[in-house]
């Protein structure tokens, strides 16, 4: 059975702009500019939290004897606030997008976390052969 559904339009009947006008550029609400700002400074938390998530992890390779399972959990959590942070950023982004008209906050808002969800895939993807060379390197004497 076919059933009609009433379609109402919002914003008034021009779907496109004429030829001659500019479209009208997207203007966030103050309250999902906040929340676009709250996410976008979580984000910077988990990532400075990941940095040192890091520099703790290959601290600990220069002590001796080296705990590869305390290594291995840093690693873990180092890419659990990464990409918690990454996907933060981005949902930010859909509060608040990044306007053209600045070039360098439109870089820094549409890529930044995108670069840092890139970056840490690449490197998680090699953890474990970096690992593996760095066990086979110090267990050799």
């Amino acid at each position: 059975m076919a059933t009609k559904k009433k379609v109402t339009r919002v914003g008034g009947d021009e779907v496109t702009p004429q030829p001659g006008q500019e479209p009208k550029p997207f203007v966030p609400t103050p309250e999902s500019k906040s929340k676009a700002t709250r996410l976008r400074v979580f984000a910077g938390i988990l990532w400075v939290l990941a940095i040192a998530a890091q520099v703790v992890a290959i601290s600990m390779l220069f002590k001796q004897p080296i705990n590869m399972t305390w290594i291995i959990i840093l690693i873990g959590i180092d890419l659990a606030l990464a990409i918690v942070g990454s996907l933060l950023w981005k949902k930010s982004n859909r509060f608040d997008p990044a306007s053209e008209k600045n070039k360098f906050l439109f870089f820094m808002q549409s890529q930044l976390g995108d670069t840092s969800a890139k970056g840490k895939k690449t490197s998680t993807k090699d953890v474990g052969d970096l690992v593996g060379k760095l066990g086979g390197l110090l267990g050799k004497k």
